[in-house]
Order: structure tokens, then C-alpha cells, then sequence
């Protein structure tokens, strides 16, 4: 087998590929996207100076990110693919090629090297599903109630505190905010729809996120609440 990163193609069979793969989910627990690990166990074979060359060459060639990695059987065949395109933001080198122990005469004939790529990939069908929410934030603010004092200012002496109101009334704002790669994610509901005084729409404004040109959908609310009875929460 060899593998190709961008214009780099590799000798045949100087490398031992192993993958990772771990879920992340949504707030609610739902499947989003993948997160994709390879590792690649490589050896260069010639003399010092052959196997310096070659090193050099690794090394620039995975200087940069977000280039298509393909493994290729011994016919030519595709084995595997990892493609930018296919992901939501590129293909990155966490590990750079590198000698991991330098053992003398080893490195005469046999140049040992590691290097890691990692990626993310949207899940698709779970990932479209109405729940599938991040970055989610929200709050709640309740405020009145209690009685209104001002001060009077007096013509002589000090100013008198003055009790003109023995209960406000209850006011109450929920805001919040969250990301998701459905359109039709549940945004929440008012806590108190028979108290709300605004008509205000949630928003959505819409985005391309990453390499594998995804859309995304970031959701905004703000609902405003008056009651002459205290707002609780649960």
C-alpha cells in the first residue's frame, strides 16, 4: 500500500496506518459528527543521507493542513479516503512527522517516523435531527415585586424616605442562544406564555461552517414577561 497527502505519494508498504473514531453529541445526546484519528508508523530505507532526503520531504509535505489523504491498495486501488471537502473543517496535522527515538545504526539504514491527521465529519442523518443543538446558552432574569421608596427632598432637614407603592408589578426576560446543523431545531418555548408582552420571533441567521460547507443555523430569543403574581421557575 501507499498513501498520498496533497502531491506526497509514499514508497510502497513503508507504513502501518491505525485509525480512531470517537462520537461527540449534541446537549441532548444525539449523534453529530465524528471525530476522526489516523496514525501512521512510516520507515524510510537508505543510507543517512537517503533517509535525511526523504525526511525533508515528509516534513514539508505535511507543513500544511486541509490537503486529501488518500491510502491506495498495491494495484492502485482506493483503500481509504479522507477528503477535506467531506469534512466540517479540513484535515489537520496534530502530529508532524518526527523521528519518535533515534537508536544509531537505525538510523544509518532505517529512518523510523509518526505522524497523526485528524478530522471532523457531520454525522447526516442524526445530525439533522430537531435536537441536534450546541453552544446552547439561556437566561432568565425575574425582577419586582417589593414595594417602591423614593426620597423626598424637604426644604429644611435631611430627606424623608417615602413608601409610594406597596407591590410592583413582576417583569421577567428569558434570552438565550444556540448553534445547530438543522433548520429545524426546537427553539424553547416562553416560561410564561400568558404573561408575555413582547411579539418579538426568535431569529435565525444562517452560515457556511468549515470545509465540507455545511450549513449552519444560529438561533437567538428574547421574550419579555409582566404579572401582577410572581413568576416562578419549575
Amino acid at each position: 500500500m501507499i498513501y498520498v497527502y496533497g502531491s506526497y505519494q509514499s514508497n510502497a508498504n513503508e507504513f502501518t496506518p491505525a485509525w480512531s473514531e470517537r462520537i461527540e453529541r449534541s446537549q441532548f445526546g444525539e449523534p453529530m459528527k465524528k471525530v476522526v484519528v489516523i496514525s501512521l508508523d512510516g520507515w524510510k530505507l537508505g543510507n543517512a543521507a537517503a533517509i535525511a532526503s526523504q525526511m525533508t520531504a515528509i516534513q514539508q509535505a505535511f507543513s500544511v493542513d486541509d490537503r486529501d489523504f488518500l491510502i491506495l491498495d498495491d494495484d492502485g486501488g482506493l483503500f481509504y479516503q479522507l477528503r477535506k471537502d467531506d469534512t466540517l473543517s479540513g484535515i489537520k496535522v496534530i502530529e508532524p512527522p518526527h523521528i519518535p527515538e533515534a537508536r544509531g545504526a537505525d538510523l544509518a539504514v532505517r529512518g523510523h517516523y509518526r505522524l497523526s491527521l485528524q478530522a471532523e465529519i457531520l454525522i447526516p442523518n442524526s445530525a439533522l435531527g430537531i435536537n441536534t443543538t450546541f453552544n446552547f446558552t439561556q437566561t432568565v432574569q425575574v425582577q419586582g415585586g417589593g414595594p417602591i421608596i423614593v426620597p423626598m427632598i424637604c426644604t429644611t432637614g435631611p430627606p424623608v424616605l417615602q413608601r409610594v407603592a406597596e407591590r410592583t408589578p413582576f417583569v421577567a426576560i428569558q434570552s438565550g442562544s444556540f448553534s445547530s446543523y438543522s433548520p429545524n431545531a426546537l427553539i424553547p418555548k416562553p416560561l410564561w406564555p400568558a404573561a408575555r408582552i413582547d411579539s418579538r420571533q426568535p431569529r435565525v441567521t444562517q452560515s457556511v461552517d468549515g470545509a465540507a460547507r455545511t450549513m449552519r443555523y444560529d438561533f437567538t430569543w428574547d421574550y419579555e414577561f409582566l404579572s401582577a403574581t410572581p413568576l416562578t421557575l419549575g
